[in-house]
């Protein structure tokens, strides 16, 4: 479904209610980019970006919710980003989506935990998966993409799906609307250059 469009959402989960009459379990990770100084920036792709990250979380939790109530409790796990808890260079639109994202999984979980539906977001970092192919060709800015990562890579996507496993599981059950960073270390680092130690 296109999770930018509402009427396709809606449409969307009534054939899911149909067929299933319930949902455990919403992931929404749908998402894209967009680059450039908010001069230069489209309104278009300002626009595009909100409406397929942010609303598009929104839209799927909206109308999921209802099945997950019929199922008497669940857990929906948004995707976020280390660019929703930290600005980023060049990426206005993506981190203000991002930093929606961890925000609304803040108030959605409040709103709902009474209902047994957990709500988290993972915030990853830079990620090795076919989106990335845009980045990894730009070989310099790759490298110091990566480079940024402390453990000197970026993470997979099966690493990223581990851990949304697990706030999808009964396993996390004590966490409600964390914000769980998992970024290779990323965040955890200044940006200072190091001191030569040895």
């Amino acid at each position: 479904m296109d999770v930018a469009d509402w009427n396709n959402v809606q449409e969307g989960f009534a054939r899911i209610g149909e067929e299933y009459g319930r949902i455990d379990i919403l992931i929404n990770n749908a998402g894209l980019g967009s680059f450039g100084l908010t001069p230069d920036l489209l309104v278009d792709q300002w626009q595009n970006t909100i409406s397929v990250v942010l609303n598009g979380a929104f839209y799927c939790s909206k109308a999921a919710i209802p099945l997950i109530r019929a199922a008497r409790g669940g857990t929906i796990v948004n995707v976020g980003s280390t660019s929703g808890l930290c600005g980023d260079f060049g990426l206005a639109a993506y981190s203000a989506a991002k930093g929606g994202i961890v925000n609304f999984t803040r108030t959605l979980a409040i709103d709902h935990i009474r209902e047994n539906i957990r709500v988290n977001c993972v915030c990853p970092g830079l990620v090795d998966t076919p989106a990335a192919a845009g980045l990894k060709a730009m070989k310099e800015h790759w490298t110091r993409l990566v480079d940024a990562h402390p453990r000197g890579r970026p993470s997979t996507a099966d690493e990223i799906a581990s851990v949304i496993l697990f706030l999808a599981s009964d396993k996390s059950a004590a966490l409600v609307g964390a914000a769980v960073v998992a970024d290779g270390g990323l965040t955890a680092w200044s940006g200072m250059p190091g001191i030569p130690v040895a």
